[in-house]
């Protein structure tokens, strides 16, 4: 019996990376056939920055499911809607909106961040990954991240 155990452990934990790993694929927030990558933009949640992560929830009309790891658009203006964990439960999140000009064949990564402590303001902002510069949305006014309108 004992040696039965291993392989319906290793089945369940196989079952559940396989989930894991389907939620944290790329989405495409487009309609039509699939296109190539230097004729979309990838846009990704940034890495976790003082144990915040900025999820992306919408792009446009299109919901994104929660751990996505890429979300695919076609060149052009598009509207984030982004969120991260502010409390203890689930429901205890900051959103916001952010707009910007996806460019064919860029990454981009969506920044959130928080600031204050008796007047709190949340952040939240798109960065071409290439060279940082922020595209779309507000970083906090310390932030290190070069802005796109500060003629840099």
């Amino acid at each position: 019996m004992k040696r039965f155990l291993a392989p319906k452990l290793l089945s369940s934990f196989g079952l559940v990376l396989l989930l894991f790993v389907g939620a944290c694929g790329t989405t495409r927030a487009y309609d039509g056939p699939a296109q190539g990558r230097d004729q979309v933009a990838v846009i990704r949640p940034a890495p976790l920055l003082n144990g915040r992560r900025a999820e992306i929830a919408r792009v446009d009309d299109v919901a994104i499911e929660p751990l996505t790891s890429d979300v695919e658009v076609l060149p052009g203006r598009h509207i984030l809607t982004l969120w991260f964990q502010v409390g203890s439960t689930a429901s205890e999140r900051a959103q916001g909106d952010v707009e910007f000009d996806a460019k064919a064949g860029h990454t981009y990564e969506a920044h959130s961040a928080v600031s204050g402590f008796l007047s709190v303001e949340h952040w939240f902002w798109i960065a071409d990954a290439g060279d940082e510069m922020v595209v779309g949305g507000r970083p906090p006014p310390l932030s290190t991240e070069r802005s796109s309108t500060d003629g840099k």
